[in-house]
């Protein structure tokens, strides 16, 4: 197709309206973030428009073709297959130019997503549109047929989403959406790539059966004398098709629940569950899965009055790497209400987000329709309900409350506002730190206020004024006055600034172009690749200039390879940044210091180490610098040692032997002692970690004696002995008034509880 014949298509009134149509959403896109550039969500918002006009240009130059006596069904489908990817041509100068105004992400992905996600569509809705137009004179039918063929594939996808764990969609005609929108790593694959191989043969499939049957002179379908020839070619073309298809649960854009099984090989079923695990995991960890499972549903089943009937299903992944292939999350954990499933990731215990998963179980209970959440005409989700209900029942603590937090969000004027969150746009433009915390404050605050009743009608209903007889602004306002009558110190502020102040995705700068340099920057530096890491890290900081993160990292794995000029040079870098928070700059303080000791510059390390711990980034930290600073008193050779430990540079194994020696040859040093204990129980030693701990011990400031409490307290659980573990946690918790290990304390409590009698103790 020349370029006269491509002026002459856009002649046809219908092809002008499409490029007019391509011209406008291309030039929308252009002022949406995280749609603006070109990348993938582009491409996918080009490639759903060109799954609809597709088949519109195609059965126009079928029409033309036919109003000038004829011609070969196979080349009208070529030259409307050009059009269409001429179609796409806005889009990808539209993206160019934003780039070139703001910032280049990366333009040859960006480019080749175009190509496999919009194009894709293109070449499918272009058959579709030369199979169906040529189905029939009568004016409308192709038209008709065409939509109910997109229709069924649109509902075959929702029905899989809806029926099948995976959150990933691969649909010929509507391309492919890769599930999680919080996991920012995307690039084009081996899936994408294998998909689009699939759906370009039934394209090409259905354009050849069908040429087969359509006469050249009218074209239109007619069953008489077929071409046989072009017969057994289309059905080649259907084999290669079928044996395309069959090889998509290999490539991975053809999975569904059986292959999930069949990964999670090893089930294990307990009183409330059906627990499907990775089969590397270990007797131990399968027994601890089980206890966390039980105990989070006792602890649920106590918030909500209640709990789902029959079994609760659960997939624990091996990691992140293997859900994201399995079932399209990643970085991000999943429950599915409606069918009482829950999916996550590692074997650690406590598992950071079970809870939180299962809660979104738990509430289901509570609520009606197809998804068993709340939401208008039964498919708008109001998410921030929905997460709110989950972290509010989770309720963990990390230092502050999720009141507290909310707290100090409101002072930075972080707070986003319910009144306009509690919808879908809402929710999904405030960064996802900020939009769990303030709704889990909201719906923990309706809750203790108002009832669990109260609350389960607007769950079910999605009507504040149904269920409080209030309007939702009235609610909100009684809430921040709440809020902020709460006690705020500076130290909270402080964490606090640093925690919030991250963007969302939509307001990023090339944000997954971002996301997939970190984890291949990071993961070279693990790995022992400095070169590749650096680089990485250092294109990294393009896209991230005001995170000190990169540089930090680099910083010390230079130092790790005794490299002390040009580590300092990085952690300089990251000190001297500009437009980040004071959190931050203390990390890279503390790199200072880390350098400075390895050096031998006792004094310079712990002038940085005291400057850490006087702005209390947390109480992790504070624990950190004093047992940094109590090291810097010790003798040389045992510095040596510690040193090594506190600043990271000795693997388990060393560290096992190295502070094991140290614990033998200086029995009254309790530092040491706990130091030890601490790697023990990081190795699964638990009685030789009690042996450690369990000596008369002196250790410095109250926040390392609190937490040899707690330590002593999980290594007791660990071994067997849950009744004393109970104790050792009551007496940390009436020791302190912080917060954080006042929750965390209360938490092992019921959990010490738990496994001793099989009942949670009364709530306080």
């Amino acid at each position: 197709m020349n370029g006269s014949s491509i002026s002459d298509a856009m002649r046809r009134p219908a092809v002008r309206i499409v490029f007019a149509v391509h011209v406008a959403l291309a030039t929308i896109l252009s002022f949406v973030p995280l749609f603006d550039a070109l990348g993938f969500e582009r491409a996918f918002a080009a490639g759903l428009l060109s799954t609809i006009t597709s088949p519109i240009v195609a059965t126009s130059l079928l029409r033309r073709a036919r109003e000038r006596g004829g011609d070969d069904p196979g080349r009208v489908f070529f030259h409307a297959l050009l059009m269409n990817l001429v179609m796409l041509v806005p889009t990808v100068v539209a993206g160019v130019l934003v780039e070139a105004l703001a910032q280049p992400c990366d333009t040859e992905e960006g480019l080749t997503f175009v190509i496999l996600v919009a194009g894709g569509n293109a070449i499918v809705g272009t058959a579709l549109g030369i199979v169906g137009g040529a189905l029939t004179f009568r004016r409308g039918l192709p038209g008709l047929a065409i939509s109910t063929c997109l229709a069924i594939f649109l509902g075959a996808a929702l029905a899989r989403l809806y029926a099948e764990p995976q959150i990933f969609v691969y649909s010929a005609p509507f391309g492919f959406w890769p599930g999680s929108i919080y996991d920012e790593e995307l690039s084009v694959d081996r899936r994408l790539i294998g998909f689009r191989a699939y759906s370009t043969l039934l394209a090409l499939t259905i354009v050849t059966i069908g040429r087969a049957f359509i006469d050249r002179t009218t074209l239109f379908t007619t069953l008489r004398a077929p071409r046989w020839t072009t017969v057994l070619g289309g059905l080649a073309l259907a084999l290669l098709t079928a044996r395309a298809h069959s090889a998509g649960p290999n490539l991975g854009f053809d999975l569904d629940r059986a292959a999930i099984v069949e990964a999670l090989a090893h089930v294990e079923e307990t009183e409330h569950f059906h627990i499907h695990i990775d089969p590397t995991v270990t007797s131990t960890q399968a027994r601890y899965i089980r206890e966390d499972h039980e105990l989070r549903y006792a602890q649920l089943e106590r918030f909500f009055d209640g709990a789902p009937e029959g079994k609760i299903t659960s997939f624990v992944y091996r990691d992140q790497g293997q859900k994201a292939a399995l079932m399209g999350a990643g970085r991000t954990q999943v429950a599915r209400p409606w069918a009482k499933e829950i999916h996550i990731d590692g074997f650690v215990f406590p598992h950071r987000v079970l809870k939180h998963e299962l809660a979104h179980v738990f509430a289901s209970r509570i609520a009606s329709g197809m998804f068993r959440v709340p939401a208008t005409s039964g498919i708008f989700v109001n998410i921030g309900i929905v997460e709110g209900i989950a972290v509010a029942a989770d309720w963990r603590v990390d230092e502050l409350t999720v009141h507290g937090w909310t707290r100090a969000m409101q002072e930075l004027e972080l707070l986003p506002d319910l009144r306009r969150s509690l919808d879908v746009a809402g929710f999904w433009s405030t960064s996802s730190s900020r939009a769990y915390t303030a709704t889990g404050s909201f719906v923990r605050y309706l809750v203790e206020t108002h009832g669990m009743d109260r609350f389960a009608v607007l769950y079910r209903e999605n009507d504040f004024e149904l269920a409080y007889e209030r309007s939702l602004d009235a609610l909100v306002t009684e809430w921040e006055a709440f809020v902020g009558g709460l006690p705020l110190s500076r130290d909270d502020l402080l964490i606090a600034e640093h925690r919030f102040r991250r963007p969302s995705i939509f307001q990023k700068v090339c944000a997954h172009r971002a996301a997939n340099l970190a984890a291949s920057g990071y993961g070279k530096l693990e790995s022992g690749n400095l070169v590749g890491g650096i680089a990485d890290l250092e294109e990294l900081m393009v896209y991230t200039s005001g995170s000190t993160r990169p540089l930090i990292a680099i910083s010390v794995a230079l130092m790790r390879r005794d490299r002390f000029d040009e580590a300092e040079a990085y952690a300089r870098r990251a000190l001297d940044l500009e437009g980040t928070t004071q959190k931050a700059s203390a990390f890279a303080t503390e790199t200072m210091g880390a350098i400075a000791w390895h050096r031998g510059d006792k004094a310079g390390a712990r002038a940085a180490f005291d400057e850490v711990r006087r702005l209390h980034l947390s109480t992790p930290s504070d624990r950190l610098q004093i047992s940094r600073l109590a090291a810097l008193e010790r003798p040389s050779d045992v510095q040596d040692v510690l040193r090594d430990y506190l600043t990271g540079a000795l693997s388990p194994t060393a560290t096992l032997v190295r502070l094991g020696d140290l614990a033998r040859r200086h029995p009254e040093d309790g530092l040491i002692a706990y130091l030890y204990a601490r790697a023990l129980e990081n190795a699964d030693l638990y009685v030789e970690g009690l042996a450690a701990l369990d000596s008369p011990l002196t250790l410095p400031g109250e926040a390392m004696t609190l937490e040899r409490g707690l330590t002593r307290g999980r290594l007791l659980y660990h071994s067997g002995r849950p009744a004393e573990a109970e104790g050792a946690f009551v007496s940390v918790r009436s020791a302190t008034a912080d917060p954080g290990i006042r929750e965390t304390a209360r938490d092992w409590i019921e959990r010490a509880r738990f496994a001793a009698t099989g009942d949670l103790p009364t709530p306080e």
